[in-house]
């Protein structure tokens, strides 16, 4: 097959002008194909055996230049001659990889193919009407240095850019400079392997030491691979050739790369409506506070958001975090906006607890596991959530991303704890200079005090700030305006029965002597009456209460049936030297428990006595006997079986017998006489027989 050869590459071989080429192709005094290229203009292919008409020495001259290609065929494929800077030049019909498409070329560089595209397009245009071609092109040069100071140009370097344009050669239209070797790499595969496997570790090694440490690795393990580049060759390509996720997976771990680099999910809140979903979590104040007794300490927000519009519904602060935080500030929320469908929250013990959301996936059998009356139905008393038809979900563990109000407590620390004099900040580097000297100067705020002005704030300030959520329609107005406009349906419960559903549960129990007995913090209380003591004790229930009011509790049987209200009785509590007349109060109450279960007794016993009169167990179960064998057919001992059997002892002789015990003592002879000589002595008496 033979080479073609386009019109610069036969120029540069026979060192005349391209001018002098195409006019000999025109004057077919060169063999040469017509053509014309992508921008519809002509354009020579010359075949490699047809310049022998110009040299017969050429086409062996062009076969030694390329002789590293190893065949004639290779040869059809010309590496393209180097020109300007030293960049090897694309184009022509022999060219060796077509230019790029455009759109793998940057912004920028694609600015510069256009700007030169229409430059070499106005060129032209403009010497068309000049006889004289030399003169045309310095006075056009002369206006493009006028009008673009900042490019540098020359005849040259204009006929380059032309011949780039004709050859649709893109990547002569592109300033290479610095570029040539931009993504090469002269790092052994066996040193970046190394020091990738000391640098990609969590223990997180500066470049540095991760450079030696590739340094020391090579001397021990592959010599071959030294020397290598120096410590700024490895730092660019860190820099430039390392994806981030992979850094942050390899440096920092799983989790860094899921909260910072991973895909996520986008949540849709066009369609959602006010109070579909309120999020709670737990938030401590970078603020340090004084308590009652005068200590120091920082303080707990406990808060409920509507997940629609972004405001706090319920909070509560406190200087612990419990499971009744959670119910404080629920209970405020509702009283407020109403009873959401569902909530959202993390996995913390404050919300899965057996009587405030249930124990979700904490959930264990456990001997304390219980039954109805009948020990074969299951049942478990059911949480504040359930009462309230309120469905929980919660987050995947150490996802913090998909509770948006972790957003909204870094708005709380920013707009609320920042006001504050003794802000302490989350971390050592935020901590003010000036925290030492407020603390011991005593000038922190109260606890009242600052729970006060969180919940104005919070209710005043940020529930009325500027909404700025992912629904653009709501945009411009304030948050609370955006939760009344998204409210279509709103659930309330009066106050009396918001009390009932928010009222904390006990395991199951069983009734004691002294009815139910409630371990409450930290205290043992008995709660009965006499009536509910006799009817219930060792039978299964458990009960409801208020940690606000304790004095009373509500009883409910396995079916979830509310049995009756139980006072506390620590009237019946006592200490040592106690006074006389505690005592006898007790003593009363025992008595009349006492009278109260015998009367009871009695009165169940009396109903048979006063319809039928008195009616012994003795009397009924004699009465029963002398019936059942005047019943018989046939005496036991006149029965005739089919077969009787004789048993015998089978006792063989004694192993043991008196001297003389081989003939038999007559024992009835022996008895006679010994009677006789009684008689005859006078000293037998009958009752001594």
């Amino acid at each position: 097959m033979d080479a073609m050869l386009s019109t610069s590459e036969v120029a540069e071989l026979t060192g005349i002008s391209l001018r002098h080429v195409k006019r000999l192709a025109a004057s077919n005094k060169l063999p040469c194909e017509k053509t014309v290229n992508s921008n519809n203009r002509p354009k020579y292919l010359f075949p490699l055996s047809g310049l022998a008409a110009l040299d017969p020495t050429l086409p062996q001259r062009y076969l030694a230049q390329h002789a590293q290609e190893g065949t004639a065929e290779g040869a059809a494929e010309p590496q393209n001659a180097k020109r300007g800077r030293g960049r090897p030049r694309k184009g022509g019909a022999g060219k060796t990889a077509a230019s790029k498409p455009l759109e793998e070329y940057s912004t920028e560089e694609r600015g510069e193919i256009a700007f030169w595209t229409q430059a070499v397009q106005d060129w032209r245009g403009y010497r068309a009407g000049y006889r004289d071609k030399a003169a045309a092109d310095e006075a056009w040069l002369a206006q493009f240095r006028l009008d673009h100071p900042e490019v540098h140009i020359t005849r040259k370097i204009l006929y380059a850019r032309q011949r780039a344009v004709l050859e649709d050669d893109l990547d002569g239209l592109v300033d290479g400079r610095g570029k040539a070797r931009r993504g090469y790499c002269k790092i052994p595969a066996a040193a970046w392997d190394a020091f990738m496997y000391y640098y990609l570790d969590q223990r997180q090694s500066p470049i540095k030491q991760c450079y030696d440490q590739t340094i020391y690795f090579l001397e021990q393990h592959c010599p071959e691979a030294l020397p290598v580049p120096d410590y700024t060759t490895f730092y660019r390509h860190v820099m430039a050739d390392v994806p981030e996720p992979v850094k942050v997976m390899g440096r920092e771990g799983p989790k860094a790369f899921y909260d910072r680099c991973s895909h996520y999910i986008r949540r849709e809140y066009e369609n959602m409506q006010s109070n579909e979903y309120w999020i709670a979590d737990t938030h401590t104040f970078d603020v340090v506070t004084k308590g009652d007794g005068g200590g120091t300490h920082r303080l707990y927000l406990t808060a409920f958001m509507d997940a629609r519009s972004g405001i706090f519904v319920g909070c509560h602060v406190a200087d612990t975090n419990s499971s009744q935080n959670v119910l404080t500030a629920l209970r405020r929320g509702i009283l407020r906006y109403g009873i959401p469908d569902n909530i959202y929250v993390d996995n913390g013990r404050e919300y899965l607890n057996k009587d405030v959301g249930g124990t979700g996936h904490r959930t264990r059998k456990t001997k304390n596991e219980w039954q109805g009356w009948d020990d074969t139905e299951k049942f478990v008393p059911p949480p504040v959530f359930t009462r309230l038809g309120i469905k929980m979900t919660n987050a995947i563990v150490r996802n913090a991303r998909a509770k948006t109000i972790e957003r909204r407590f870094c708005d709380v620390k920013n707009q609320i704890s920042r006001l504050f004099d003794t802000f302490c900040g989350g971390t050592v580097v935020e901590k003010p200079e000036q925290l030492k000297h407020l603390l011991k100067g005593g000038e922190v705020v109260l606890d009242s005090d600052f729970t006060a002005s969180v919940q104005t704030l919070l209710d005043g300030l940020m529930n009325e700030s500027e909404y700025n959520g992912p629904v653009q329609r709501d945009h411009g107005k304030t948050k609370l305006q955006v939760w009344r406009d998204n409210l279509s349906r709103k659930r309330i419960a009066a106050p009396a029965d918001l009390n009932l559903m928010l009222m904390r549960s006990s395991r199951p129990l069983k009734v004691g002597r002294n009815g139910i007995t409630a371990n409450l913090y930290g205290a043992k209380l008995d709660y009965y009456t006499d009536e509910f003591t006799m009817q219930y004790q060792g039978k299964k229930v458990y009960y409801r209460y208020d940690p606000d009011d304790l004095r009373t509790i509500r009883a409910y049987d396995p079916q979830d049936r509310f049995i009756c209200e139980l006072p506390c009785r620590d009237d019946m509590v006592l200490e040592y030297g106690a006074n006389r007349e505690s005592i006898q109060a007790a003593m009363h109450e025992l008595r009349g428990y006492t009278k109260l279960v015998k009367n009871a007794a009695e009165a169940q016993a009396g109903k048979i006595t006063e319809v039928y009169g008195e009616a012994k167990a003795f009397d009924v179960c004699l009465a029963k006997a002398q019936q059942n064998i005047e019943a018989r057919i046939t005496a036991p001992e006149n029965a005739k079986p089919p077969v009787v059997e004789l048993q015998f002892a089978n006792e063989g002789e004694p192993l043991l017998q008196a001297v003389g015990a081989e003939h038999l003592v007559d024992f009835g002879r022996m008895t006679a006489n010994a009677i006789k000589q009684h008689e005859q002595e006078g000293s037998f008496e009958d009752e001594n027989l």
